[in-house]
């Protein structure tokens, strides 16, 4: 049984690595970059997270003066 959703998945990856592959992108480097990626913005998260908070206090305290 086939779904959808995971034969659109594949699908998508051996046309991605034939066409990379074409051009000669360095999938491992561009791997590392995607995970690189991730982690940055989760790290962005999680600072952000507290001083948005933060922010969003101050101005309603502002508001309310």
């Amino acid at each position: 049984e086939f779904m959808l959703p995971d034969v659109m998945n594949r699908r998508y990856l051996l046309v991605f690595h034939k066409r990379a592959k074409a051009i000669g992108l360095d999938l491992n480097y561009y791997n590392q970059l995607r995970e690189r990626a991730y982690e940055l913005e989760t790290m962005l998260k999680i600072i952000r997270g507290p001083l948005w908070n933060h922010k969003n206090r101050v101005e309603q305290k502002i508001r309310e003066r």
